[in-house]
């Protein structure tokens, strides 16, 4: 029996973080493969895409086609948080960086100008010095 069958009132949050399978490898060395993940997905009802935007990494228009693309095959059931990235001493030694503001809002209203479902989560710093913040990479 899977989640869905048996608790089908629970959302599910999923760290996404790119819709194409070698982004998502560079950032979450374990992921499974996109069509493995689709559909595992395809059996919930509310689905909460976690989404951490780094600058030039996952923020371009082919990641964004991508993503796109990954919502709608799930839809309607789909929402993305998009993240902007936090600093971190294991972010910088990979060279990852917050988009600018204006990457970012762009990023969103294409995604809503797609039909995607989608917010910003506007963090402010509060618990980077904990590395604690949302959109934080951090390596222990």
């Amino acid at each position: 029996m899977s989640l869905a069958e048996h608790a089908p009132q629970v959302s599910l949050a999923l760290s996404l973080h790119s819709a194409t399978q070698g982004t998502r490898k560079k950032l979450i060395p374990s992921a499974i493969p996109m069509n493995d993940l689709q559909s595992a997905l395809n059996s919930h009802s509310e689905i909460m895409l976690e989404y951490l935007l780094i600058d030039n990494l996952n923020d371009s228009d082919e990641e964004l086609e991508a993503l796109v693309k990954f919502c709608q095959d799930i839809q309607p059931k789909s929402f993305v948080n998009l993240i902007p990235y936090n600093p971190t001493l294991a972010g910088l030694e990979n060279g990852y960086k917050t988009p600018s503001d204006e990457r970012i809002n762009a990023f969103h209203i294409r995604l809503k100008e797609r039909g995607i479902k989608s917010w910003v989560r506007w963090s402010s710093a509060s618990g980077r010095d904990t590395n604690g913040a949302c959109g934080q990479l951090v390596l222990n």
